[in-house]
């Protein structure tokens, strides 16, 4: 709708004007009638109109003082003079202005106005349609040049003997930067839920976030959904940092943590991008929702007491006592805080290995070790841990006999999934169905379909989104509901990750 404005100092003339204009049309809103100038200008502001309609000649202020200073304003304003004959010369000024047309009082037409606010409108929305487009371009452009920054980056941190770009390096950094590492908090339970693809989907959709809500810095995933970010100096940074921060995770829903560091030269950014992710390996042990500066707090000297050769000698000597006092020493090691996390999972990991070698198929161990480099927290992997050991020392260990002997068991369970994949199945509900243990639970199911179970759930739902939209007019979120997803966001994305279609464009091929 185009606002429209009007001014003379005849009545007659106001009133003939405001009656040819088709408001009923949807297309033009009359935002007021005045007798002059001034009370015309000391309404402007508020009313923006986006044509003018005005007398040439009035008292008080006249239409050409009156343009000048509305076009100051809205330099885009589109006008349309009203003049006598004897006029002309004011008109010829008005023109020169840039005044759209004029109209003669005395030969003045309804069709006539109509005329001239139609070619208003076109040279409104001409400017518009041109606006649209440099603005378009130079998003373009900008896009462009971020993905290009992007990947210079990604080939710093590749190779050390990489150099980048001077000028497009000091274009966006050129007080210096701050590198942020950061990873999606509870990765394994979302891998659990709703399949391995999700933590790597959240991720690209933190990427897309950043991109839509700020201008200036670069962001990008890693092949295992975690993320790196890379924001200019300044000295709000730490500020700066929270508020993306924040506004990424309340926009996608997930929660993350991070490291960073401050960096100056381009030279620096592989040593800098290591050092937050060591900062961002700080959640380890400091359990926080905020970020984490990078602080050199781990050692990279082995410890000089080896509880790898004491827990074997112990475990030898099948001495009870001393093995416990070893484990504790060696847990209490790690309380310390001086290890990094990969350190402190990979000996986890090998506790497990000399304590039950012997004793438990290596599959299952693999399994349990695979798990501790998947804990968060120095509390969560002491949990399982402590949690496995005691299990395993309580419990006769599972064969592959007696895993392949479950078939029936196994049966069942999949009738019961394949009966309910569509609701909130998860793989405790199901270990309860089968009254085994989860972690039991997932072993046999990989086992005996060489798939884990969320996987295959995954699958299955595919699978029914694909009959639904090859076989029915239900909409995309319709039919990720009934599939079983609950977000048509992430349906969408795995859905074509998957089958490498849309599900619009799967529909159009299915239904061809």
């Amino acid at each position: 709708m185009y606002k429209v404005m009007i001014v003379d100092d005849e009545p007659v003339i106001r009133y003939g004007l405001k009656a040819s204009i088709p408001l009923d049309n949807g297309m033009y809103e009359l935002t007021g009638a005045f007798a002059n100038g001034k009370e015309a200008l000391q309404q402007f502001n508020e009313q923006c109109p986006d044509i003018l309609i005005t007398d040439i000649k009035m008292p008080i202020m006249d239409g050409l003082e009156l343009a000048r200073h509305a076009l100051d304003i809205h330099p885009s304003l589109k006008i349309i003079f009203v003049s006598s004959y004897s006029d002309f010369d004011y008109v010829r000024e008005g023109l020169k202005l840039g005044a759209v047309d004029y109209l003669l009082k005395p030969t003045l037409e309804p069709e006539d106005l109509i005329k001239l606010l139609e070619k208003c409108t076109r040279l409104i929305q001409q400017e518009h349609k041109i606006q649209q487009d440099l603005d378009e371009h130079r998003e373009t452009q900008k896009g462009l040049h971020r993905k290009e920054l992007e990947q210079e980056l990604k080939q710093m941190l590749a190779s050390i003997e990489y150099r980048a770009d001077p000028a497009k390096w000091n274009a966006a950094f050129g007080e210096g930067y701050i590198i942020s590492y950061g990873r999606i908090h509870n990765k394994k339970e979302l891998q659990e839920k709703f399949g391995y693809l999700y933590p790597g989907i959240k991720a690209e959709e933190v990427v897309d976030t950043f991109y839509r809500n700020f201008d200036r810095g670069s962001m990008f995933s890693l092949y295992n959904s975690d993320v790196i970010l890379v924001l200019p100096y300044c000295k709000e940074f730490e500020s700066n940092l929270q508020h993306v921060k924040r506004k990424l995770e309340a926009d996608t829903g997930i929660t993350l943590y991070i490291g960073y560091q401050k960096g100056k030269v381009a030279a620096h950014i592989n040593t800098c991008f290591y050092q937050a992710k060591e900062a961002c390996d700080i959640h380890f042990y400091q359990v926080s929702s905020e970020s984490y500066p990078y602080v050199s707090s781990f050692s990279n000297d082995e410890s000089k007491t080896s509880y790898l050769d004491y827990l074997k000698e112990a475990v030898r000597e099948s001495d009870g006592v001393k093995t416990e006092i070893v484990k504790e020493k060696w847990i209490a090691e790690w309380e310390k805080g001086n290890k990094s996390p990969d350190k402190v999972k990979r000996e986890a990991g090998e506790m497990l290995s000399i304590l039950f070698q012997r004793k438990v198929d290596i599959p299952i161990l693999l399994q349990k070790m695979d798990e501790l480099t998947h804990t968060e927290t120095l509390e969560e992997l002491k949990t399982l841990l402590n949690a496995t050991i005691a299990q395993w020392e309580m419990e006769h260990p599972v064969t592959f006999a007696s895993i392949t002997s479950h078939q029936q068991l196994m049966e069942k369970a999949l009738h019961y999934i394949q009966q309910n994949y569509t609701s909130d199945l998860t793989l405790q509900k199901i270990a309860d169905y089968s009254f085994i243990s989860k972690n039991y639970f997932s072993l046999l199911f990989k086992k005996y379909m060489d798939q884990n179970f969320i996987d295959y759930v995954i699958s299955l739902r595919v699978k029914k989104a694909e009959d639904l939209l090859a076989n029915t007019s239900l909409k995309v979120y319709e039919i990720a509901h009934k599939s079983g997803f609950n977000d048509v966001k992430y349906f969408s994305k795995l859905f074509k990750k998957l089958t490498g279609l849309s599900p619009v464009d799967f529909r159009e091929k299915a239904q061809k």
